[in-house]
This record gives C-alpha cells, sequence and structure tokens, in this order.
C-alpha cells in the first residue's frame, strides 16, 4: 500500500514494554529509517516490529536492514 504509514520499533520481547528505539517521521507513502547503537557491554537479541496507523492500514512492504 503506497500511501500507508509506517513505523519502526525495537523490543527486546514481543510481551515487553521496553522498546530500545522506535521511529515514525516519514509521512504516508515514504520510507521510515531507524538506527539503533547497542552502547551496553552485552550482545543483544532484539525484534523489529512494523506497525502502521490506523486499524484499517497495513498491506505488504519491503524491508531493507542493515548490521555494522
Amino acid at each position: 500500500m503506497a500511501n500507508v504509514d509506517w513505523s519502526l520499533y525495537l523490543l527486546d520481547a514481543c510481551a515487553t514494554n521496553c522498546c530500545w528505539a522506535g521511529v515514525d517521521a516519514a509521512n504516508g507513502g515514504q520510507g521510515e529509517t531507524l538506527v539503533y547503537q547497542n552502547s551496553t557491554a552485552a550482545s543483544q537479541t532484539l525484534i523489529l516490529g512494523v506497525d502502521a496507523f490506523g486499524r484499517d492500514s497495513g498491506g505488504a512492504f519491503t524491508l531493507e536492514v542493515g548490521v555494522q
């Protein structure tokens, strides 16, 4: 869906209230960019959550992920 207002979140578990990072800056139809740097001394396993504004929003999307 070309006009969906997507948002991205990094979570440490599916049933958590802890969001390590999130972004919902672009308007509908534009891409979002989420940048996160682990500032802890430990490795992290995080879940990337993709959400859309509105109850009837959503659809297919393309995801590009880079890890350094």
